[in-house]
């Protein structure tokens, strides 16, 4: 080891002996006198030092309080299997987390705060630092920045839990702000369940009062045919009347006979010959009209009644039973719209904290420090070079 630094040694010497001018020439010199040094590293050290000031004498303490939730169906429904998730997708748990977040994060939750507990003068009051507090007048956009800021929202893939996290001046305020947003998100979720629970109720509730409207309108077109025709059922009429008729053809069939009969030994004016011949023009007019009634293409008949009645009949027996089935189904769809409400359940109640968290500034110091000494360094870096460049 000592022979090869020896060697080096040597090499060196020769080079500057061939005036080469690499060690004493005007472009490393410049860079030996450009280097990391302490006239120009203290920059460094002043920065990190006004910031660690800042942190001491007038930084204002921040306090986080923190709540956990979890959105629960009535039904009892689990959140899935969590190692499923990635190849189904979000479960339900899920995507009711994903929009009581973005309900947390919201224009509303803001106004809501900004309403009840006036958030825009907490954390524009001038008992905070410049740097922490909001400015006095911000826009919405702004203000809404600064909200989200100083409240989060984070889920958890495993459980179907989220988690609120709030900062603000104060302990007391930071926990009185959680506790209202923790309000205002159950009373958001509530009411969201409970008006998609309305609004199904409220669908089958009409297709059911449409149902019996029709039922109604059927029967009483029933009730006026049979008032206006005098009948009660079109088909025992219709029965009676078919009845009524072969009575009719039975007794002029015997009529007959008895005229072929009567005919062999009686004259053509005796008395009992006439009336037999008169009880069957008589049957036979009768059972003209009776067979009218019975079936005709020129005049309303049984038939065409029977036939109308039917169809009013099928129809009121089919719109009976939509009725019916829509009855069964509503019961269905309160049962089903109840398990559809849900309910924000506090896993981890918020509490008051007594220690401050935020600013964290022994973290925020180091950090900065570590950026600025390799920033430094790499400026030094870049400038050598190009002088480097320049003088060659």
């Amino acid at each position: 080891m000592k022979a090869t630094l020896k060697r080096l040694q040597n090499a060196l010497k020769v080079r500057e002996a061939g005036g080469a001018g690499l060690t004493s020439g005007p472009a490393v010199h410049d860079i030996r006198g450009s280097m990391m040094n302490f006239g120009t590293y203290r920059w460094v050290l002043l920065v990190v030092a006004l910031v660690a000031a800042y942190y001491l004498f007038w930084a204002s303490d921040r306090y986080l309080v923190t709540t956990s939730l979890y959105v629960k169906s009535t039904d009892g429904a689990g959140a899935g299997v969590p190692q499923l998730q990635l190849l189904t997708g979000p479960t339900e748990s899920g995507q009711d987390a994903s929009i009581v977040k973005e309900y947390i994060l919201s224009n509303d939750m803001l106004d809501h705060l900004q309403e009840t507990m006036k958030i825009g003068d907490h954390f524009s009051s001038g008992e905070w630092d410049l740097f922490s507090r909001m400015e006095g007048e911000p826009s919405r956009e702004e203000f809404l920045k600064y909200y989200r800021s100083r409240v989060s929202v984070s889920t958890s893939l495993e459980s179907s839990i989220f988690y609120v996290r709030v900062q603000a001046f104060t302990p007391e305020y930071s926990k009185r702000l959680l506790e209202e947003i923790v309000r205002e998100a159950e009373r958001f979720v509530n009411e969201l369940s409970q008006e998609l629970a309305r609004q199904e109720i409220s669908f089958v509730e009409g297709e059911i009062s449409r149902a019996k409207n029709n039922v109604d309108a059927l029967r009483e077109r029933v009730l006026r045919f049979q008032n206006e025709n005098g009948l009660l059922s079109p088909e025992v009429s219709g029965a009676a009347l078919q009845e009524a008729v072969n009575t009719l053809e039975a007794e002029l069939i015997q009529l007959r006979t008895a005229e072929k009969a009567q005919s062999s030994f009686l004259n053509d004016d005796a008395a009992e010959l006439v009336t037999t011949r008169a009880k069957i023009s008589a049957i036979e007019d009768q059972l003209k009209v009776e067979k009218l009634r019975l079936a005709s293409d020129e005049q309303a008949s049984i038939n065409d009644a029977f036939a109308e009645f039917k169809q009013m009949e099928f129809e009121l027996n089919f719109a009976s039973e939509v009725y019916a089935t829509t009855l069964v189904s509503a019961e269905t769809a309160r049962v089903e719209a109840y398990k559809k409400i849900k309910h924000l359940v506090v896993v981890e109640k918020p509490f008051l904290p007594e220690d401050a968290v935020y600013p964290r500034a022994i973290y925020n110091l180091i950090t900065l420090f570590v950026a600025l000494s390799l920033a430094y360094g790499i400026i030094i870096m870049i400038i050598a070079t190009i002088r480097e460049h320049r003088d060659v």
